[in-house]
């Protein structure tokens, strides 16, 4: 979904919707509990929220596929 803000208009049309659902797909960020810098882990965790379109903010927007 991230990839379809990059592309051209002709390889747009390229691409084919879900019809029953739309899946979604979930992003952690796992790190040591031992990592001692939580001020990086937030900044960077602020950072990749901030840099993603504000409509990927949506959690209602489709449906979590689990990974099996």
């Amino acid at each position: 979904e991230l990839a379809k803000y990059t592309m051209s208009e002709k390889r747009l049309k390229n691409i084919r919707s879900f019809t029953r659902f739309k899946p979604l797909r979930e992003v952690s960020l796992v790190y040591s509990k031992h990592f001692s810098k939580h001020k990086l882990t937030n900044l960077m965790w602020r950072k990749i929220l901030e840099d993603l379109p504000q409509e990927l903010h949506n959690k209602h927007r489709g449906s979590v596929v689990e990974w099996k």
